[in-house]
């Protein structure tokens, strides 16, 4: 069984709750989700799978702390826990940003809400270090 060890040597066990995970801000069309009641699913749980092309075999991935990896599963249990780290998933990776000219309800309400306030937020002070009842 291949793994990736934590410094103890053990391997890193992962949540089913969490091998479903994309960061909202992804975008991967090589990445599938497959369901647990998929019958070439052996795992009985929802995941991952990255298809490269048609070169390439697809595999299990997980996002873990930001990173593809590789997702194994114990052989009897099928427990998961996390595999080596795969550069060619983050290549495929599209990085989705919000960029809008025109402002949204959002931007305008808080527009409205800045008007509105009159609380004193970051104002510089001048304080005169020789002035009557000064500490310095």
């Amino acid at each position: 069984m291949a793994n990736i060890s934590t410094n103890e040597g053990q391997p890193i066990w992962l949540k089913i709750t969490s091998l479903t995970y994309i960061p909202p801000y992804l975008t991967n069309e090589n990445i599938q989700l497959i369901e647990a009641n998929d019958k070439q699913n052996k795992r009985r749980y929802n995941i991952l799978v990255y298809v490269p092309n048609e070169k390439h075999k697809p595999y299990v991935v997980v996002c873990h702390n930001n990173q593809w990896h590789k997702c194994y599963s114990e052989a009897k249990t099928y427990r998961p826990y996390l595999g080596p780290f795969r550069d060619e998933v983050h290549m495929t990776d599209t990085v989705e940003t919000k960029q809008t000219d025109d402002p949204t309800d959002e931007d305008s309400t808080l527009e409205d809400d800045a008007e509105q306030n009159n609380c004193i937020h970051h104002a510089p002070a001048t304080i005169e270090v020789s002035s009557p009842g000064s500490t310095h």
